[in-house]
C-alpha cells in the first residue's frame, strides 16, 4: 500500500528495524497512490475529505476571529470616543473656571476703581498684578459686555491666547459698547494708547 521510499525504519539493531516507525504525511500517502497504486481506497477518500474540509474550517475560524477583532475594535473606538468627550468636557470646565477667575480678579479691581481709587492703588488693594489683569482684560470685558461671544470659542486655549482671540472680537457695536462702559466706569478704563 505504501511506497518503500516513504517508509523509514528507526535506526538501531535488526529487531527494532522490523518494528520501525513509519514517517509519512497525508500528502505523501496521496502522492504514493497517484504515482503507482492507482486505485481509490478508503485512506485516500478520508484524506481527500480532510483536505476539502480544512480550508472551510480555516475560513470559518478566520471569519470568527475577524468578527471578534472587529468587535474589540468597535469597543475600543467607542471607549476612545467617550474618553475624548470627557477630556473636552473637562477642558471646557477648566477653561470656564479660568475665565471665572479672570472675571473675579477684574471685578475686584473694578469695584475699587468705581469707589474712587486710582488704578495703581486699586491693583495694590486687590492684591493682583496690573499686567495679569490687563493681559486678560479682553476676556472680562467681553464676559461683562456680551457673554455670548465667549460661547463661540470651542476647544482649549491658554488664557493669553483666549484674550487675544477676544480682543479680535471687540469690533463694531461691541467695541462701541465697551468704550461706553469704560467711560461710565462699568469697566476698568484701560486705554489702548497708554497701556
Amino acid at each position: 500500500m505504501f511506497d518503500q521510499a516513504y517508509y523509514r525504519p528507526s535506526p538501531g539493531n535488526g529487531s527494532s528495524a522490523l518494528l520501525g516507525t513509519m514517517h509519512f504525511t497525508w500528502a505523501m500517502a496521496r502522492r504514493g497512490n497517484a504515482e503507482g497504486e492507482g486505485g481509490k481506497d478508503s485512506t485516500n477518500k478520508s484524506a481527500d475529505k480532510m483536505d476539502k474540509l480544512k480550508p472551510v474550517k480555516q475560513h470559518i475560524l478566520w471569519k470568527k476571529k475577524a468578527e471578534m477583532l472587529q468587535s474589540r475594535v468597535d469597543e475600543l473606538e467607542e471607549e476612545n470616543g467617550l474618553l475624548k468627550k470627557q477630556l473636552e468636557d473637562k477642558s471646557a470646565q477648566e477653561q470656564v473656571a479660568s475665565i471665572s477667575d479672570v472675571v473675579k480678579r477684574y471685578r475686584r479691581v473694578l469695584k475699587l476703581v468705581q469707589r474712587g481709587f486710582r488704578m495703581t492703588t486699586a491693583f495694590k488693594k486687590a492684591h493682583v498684578s496690573r499686567n495679569a489683569v490687563k493681559d486678560t482684560a479682553a476676556i472680562a470685558e467681553i464676559y461683562i459686555a456680551d457673554k455670548s461671544v465667549l460661547d463661540q470659542f470651542k476647544g482649549k486655549y491658554t488664557l493669553l491666547k483666549l484674550a487675544q482671540l477676544c480682543q479680535k472680537k471687540i469690533v463694531g457695536e461691541l467695541a462701541e459698547k465697551i468704550i461706553e462702559m469704560k467711560n461710565n466706569k462699568q469697566l476698568i478704563p484701560f486705554s489702548a494708547k497708554k497701556d
